[in-house]
């Protein structure tokens, strides 16, 4: 598989549907020490067993 066209397209049809985008595709990575790392913690995310904690109160982000 090659990323550079994936992210690139995902990209283009996140431009289709956002105004104000900027042409150039911004930068992507995976998270995890190897790509078989970041294989099974996206199937994680993907399963809903890995979800980012909850927002504190008062903090933004």
């Amino acid at each position: 598989m090659n990323e550079n066209v994936d992210v690139a397209g995902f990209w283009e049809l996140c431009r289709a549907h956002v105004d104000g985008l900027p042409e150039q595709v911004p930068p992507a990575w995976a998270f995890g020490a190897t790509p078989a790392h970041a294989d099974s913690l996206l199937a994680l995310v993907v399963e809903g067993a890995k979800l980012a904690p909850p927002r504190r109160s008062g903090t933004t982000r």
